[in-house]
């Protein structure tokens, strides 16, 4: 019976096992239709863009013969160091393992598969093409819209600001939070216990005590 069951759990992980390997493979195919590698290269052509923006915005349009020897050589250092470090870190070879476990977490292996399908037809071709232009265009639309807001977007800051500013101003200044009341000393006791009117009276006199 034990050999029974160890066997069965030794069928059963390595099922699992084919199954995961079956998936790593089909994500992986998607990753290659759906051009992620190229989205990772593209990336790192946007950090080198702004690297060499940072580099123009130092030097003030000045040609490299304009620098000092100081200063040439700090540009040449920082394209340098640049350079290493995204050829560290956004390289293929690193980011593929969790990008395609990305994809597996994100998709089952079935939807996967179908998406792989999808992707292999001139429907899917045609949208991974028209995906670029889609995107360029809701951002653009989105841009328009929010120009012709613009005004009406700074009114409402501007108002709030200006009300702001009001309501700060009519607080009083000396005012007293609420739980300082608590703070006041309390009133010395006499030391004598008030009696119930008409309890005590003088035996001689009559009269109440004082």
């Amino acid at each position: 019976m034990k050999r029974f069951a160890a066997l069965l759990l030794l069928l059963c992980s390595c099922a699992a096992w084919a199954d995961e390997a079956s998936h790593r493979r089909l994500a992986e195919e998607l990753m290659g239709l759906t051009q992620t590698e190229a989205t990772v290269r593209n990336w790192r052509k946007r950090f080198e863009a702004q690297a060499q923006e940072m580099v123009e915005e130092a030097v003030q349009g000045r040609r490299p013969e304009q620098l000092s020897d100081a200063q040439r050589q700090s540009v040449r250092r920082f394209s340098e160091h640049g350079a290493e470090a995204l050829d560290a870190g956004l390289n293929w070879n690193k980011l593929k393992d969790p990008l395609a476990k990305l994809y597996m977490d994100t998709f089952t292996e079935s939807e996967t598969r179908e998406l792989v399908v999808f992707y292999k037809t001139a429907l899917g071709q045609k949208m991974l093409r028209g995906l670029p232009a889609l995107s360029e265009g809701i951002a653009k639309i989105v841009r328009a819209q929010v120009d012709v807001m613009r005004p009406q977007l700074q009114g409402i800051s501007q108002d709030f600001q200006a009300e702001f500013a009001r309501a700060a101003s009519a607080a009083p200044s000396g005012a007293k939070p609420a739980d300082k009341v608590f703070d006041k000393p309390a009133e010395k006791s006499s030391g004598k216990v008030p009696a119930a009117a008409g309890a005590c009276r003088n035996a001689k006199t009559g009269q109440a005590c004082a």
